[in-house]
């Protein structure tokens, strides 16, 4: 296990653009949000040695996150998901279990950029979304002397769409690509050493606004 490295520059400037962009874009009218969500977690790749060969198995995921939306163009929100069994097989054929335990945990900074209200009138409204966090990667493992604790700086990447049920409640889908983006040696990391995690998360969430 290696230590939390400094975030690169790359993404100081890709926060820094992000930021620029909520205070450029000021929205004439916001609501704080709030939206807890399940999901799936799927089609999972990686360079850490796969005991099981479960990092491509479908996983349920779930999480929250909470910000504001403006009418506009623009909204803001922190973002928190996790899966259990990252690393663990359904299939009961392998015969014992080399996971004792494991989970991936995502926290995220995200901006939105979201069609416009005053263009739909109420009606399904599709936004895109890119946000930078903290990957969280666990494993242990039978032996007890392999492990796998990592924390990694990522990037979220992807879309949904916000569909109105009330007032002030909404129903919302989304689709990120999760990929870590500081890459490190570790013991158990095949091909060139340096550590590889991708995965999908789709999920489903109620939104409420304030």
């Amino acid at each position: 296990m290696t230590s939390w490295r400094p975030i690169p520059s790359v993404v100081r400037s890709v926060l820094l653009a992000a930021g620029l962009i909520v205070v450029v874009a000021t929205p004439s009218h916001a609501d704080w949000v709030v939206s807890p969500f399940v999901g799936l977690g799927f089609n999972g790749t990686t360079n850490f040695i796969d005991f099981e060969n479960g990092v491509r198995e479908t996983k349920v995921t779930f999480g929250a996150s909470g910000g504001w939306l403006s009418d506009g163009l623009v909204g803001v929100e922190a973002n928190v998901g996790h899966i259990w069994a990252f690393f663990d097989s359904r299939d009961a054929s392998r015969g014992e279990d080399l996971v004792v335990s494991s989970s991936v945990t995502l926290v995220t900074g995200d901006v939105l950029l979201l069609v416009p209200r005053a263009i739909l009138r109420g009606s399904l409204r599709p936004y895109v979304v890119s946000g930078i966090g903290v990957l969280r990667v666990r494993a242990d493992y039978v032996a007890d002397v392999l492990k796998i604790d990592e924390r990694f700086v990522a990037l979220a990447l992807g879309g949904g769409a916000i569909g109105r049920l009330t007032d002030r409640t909404s129903l919302r889908f989304e689709l990120r690509r999760i990929t870590n983006l500081t890459r490190r040696e570790h013991d158990l990391v095949l091909e060139s050493g340096r550590t590889r995690l991708t995965f999908w998360r789709a999920s489903v969430g109620l939104l409420v606004e304030y």
